[in-house]
C-alpha cells in the first residue's frame, strides 16, 4: 500500500488546497488533474 501513499498526500495537499481557496472567497476555476467538471 506504500506505493498509494504518495498520491494519496497529494490528493489531499490538493483538496485541502481547494477547500482552503474557497473558504477564502477566491476559488478559482482550475481543476485538478483527474477531477472532471465539478
Amino acid at each position: 500500500m506504500s506505493a498509494f501513499e504518495p498520491h494519496l498526500a497529494t490528493l489531499i495537499k490538493g483538496l485541502q488546497s481547494r477547500e482552503t481557496l474557497r473558504n477564502s472567497g477566491t476559488l478559482t476555476v482550475h481543476s485538478y488533474p483527474g477531477e472532471g467538471s465539478s
